[in-house]
């Protein structure tokens, strides 16, 4: 199944601040223990979102929607993983990328392209894929990079 994002519709939340959990029963790479977890909306730092852990470990991640904002970012998701979280239309999928912020610049942003969270937003179970074309793409895509002020 291919996804172009730019075609997607962006479902970005019309209040200030809203959470949204999800599971995710397989982990993160690099972090089989979280299994659960909330997509924290603040308004003001859209497009960006907070993902933050449930439970005894608490880790936040920064992710982003590609939707619209990467126009070239179609993604092509395995038959196992399709099935594995029950999608049966692009429009079940909300699709979530990490990003950094690098600490020598924080205003140098990247965003993991091949490692994207696939998450059923019908069910709201969720899993960390490589996309079957990950040779398009970065996982260290950089999405804005602004030169950092002089001292």
């Amino acid at each position: 199944m291919k996804l172009e994002t730019d075609r997607m519709p962006v479902k970005e939340p019309a209040i200030k601040e809203d959470t949204s959990k999800i599971s995710l029963p397989l982990g993160l790479v690099g972090f089989p223990e979280i299994t659960e977890a909330e997509i924290v909306f603040v308004e003001e730092e859209l497009p960006f979102m907070r993902l933050h852990s449930s439970g005894e470990a608490q880790v936040h991640f920064l992710v982003l929607n590609p939707m619209g904002i990467l126009p070239d970012y179609e993604i092509e998701l395995v038959d196992q993983d399709i099935a594995y979280l029950g999608i049966q239309s692009a429009e079940d999928v909300l699709l979530l990328n990490i990003a950094t912020v690098h600490a020598s610049n924080p205003l140098k942003i990247s965003v993991n392209l091949i490692g994207p969270i696939v998450i059923n937003r019908k069910t709201r179970v969720g899993k960390q894929v490589v996309i079957g074309n990950h040779m398009d793409f970065s996982a260290r895509h950089m999405l804005f990079e602004e030169p950092a002020a002089e001292a």
